[in-house]
């Protein structure tokens, strides 16, 4: 079992200076922290595996295949592999 401080990732993914900040990496699972400022429109493609977003502090629209959202704070999305 491992255990995670969301404010030591938090730290640790803005020192990488990187969007997505993968802090778990197992056979079947990966997790990380993917951090948009403001404003800003979201650069990913679709990927290779399933993906679940959970929105931990803003609001915005999520587009996924032609489909808008509106998401805020607590709010989770999943999306299929290659969407």
């Amino acid at each position: 079992m491992e255990a995670f401080d969301m404010a030591r990732i938090a730290d640790d993914h803005r020192a990488s200076g990187l969007l997505f900040y993968e802090f778990v990496r197992a056979p079947r699972l990966s997790v990380g922290l993917y951090v948009l400022p403001a404003g800003a429109t979201d650069p990913q493609r679709p990927h290779t595996e399933d993906e679940v977003y959970y929105v931990v502090e803003g609001e915005g629209v999520v587009n996924v295949a032609a489909d808008d959202r509106p998401i805020t704070t607590g709010s989770v999305v999943y999306v299929d592999e290659g969407v």
